[in-house]
């Protein structure tokens, strides 16, 4: 949907009384509009099939509510005064929702994670890895198809380290140079394959 289309499409929300002024780039909603929230969250489940998450915090206070960084326009949001009670069709649908689901992710827990990274040194070859635990999904939960993404690339990752680590005692024999850079291609070779393989 381009730009246009969109604004469009949000302008005649507004008019409606749907949601907001819509030509507004704050992101932020004057402290007062805490105290909509209940209003608003009901609004939210009459008119789409968002449904409010079960860990909302109705009474949650985020940074983004905060008069002093609201010039003449707030965030666009679902309007709490809202008469309409027939649940949105079509585009006017997707918008809303999108509208929706950011305002109710303002009263959602924080996503929290546990950054590793790794560095492994083994017979002067460098291995590195990261990745990201999960602790709570909180307000990405929400998100759902981004949400899968991190978890494919996190499961990639880890694959990876396990196999360049695996280890076992062995005596070598002088190795020449060639000798040298065809190990290290066949390693590279068989961690992607086991990566393809996982897809």
């Amino acid at each position: 949907m381009s730009p246009v289309k969109t604004l469009e499409i949000c302008q005649k929300l507004y008019e409606q009384g749907i949601l907001t002024y819509p030509r507004s780039d704050c992101e932020y909603l004057p402290d007062a509009h805490h105290d909509e929230a209940e209003k608003v969250l009901t609004v939210i489940e009459k008119l789409s099939s968002v449904k409010v998450h079960e860990a909302v915090d109705k009474e949650s206070k985020t940074p983004v509510f905060n008069s002093k960084k609201v010039e003449k326009h707030h965030a666009i949001i679902p309007s709490f005064s809202c008469k309409i009670t027939t649940p949105l069709e079509g585009d006017e649908a997707l918008i809303f929702e999108l509208v929706a689901k950011r305002y109710i992710s303002f009263f959602m827990p924080d996503y929290e994670f546990l950054q590793v990274n790794i560095n492994a040194d083994i017979d002067g070859e460098l291995f590195t890895a990261s990745w990201r635990e999960i602790l709570n999904e909180g307000w990405k939960s929400i998100e759902k198809d981004l949400q899968d993404k991190d978890d494919k690339k996190i499961t990639m990752t880890k694959i990876f380290l396990l196999h360049c680590l695996k280890l076992r005692k062995a005596k070598t024999a002088h190795a020449t140079i060639l000798t040298c850079w065809k190990r290290k291609l066949k390693l590279r070779q068989d961690s992607l394959r086991l990566l393809c393989s996982k897809l």
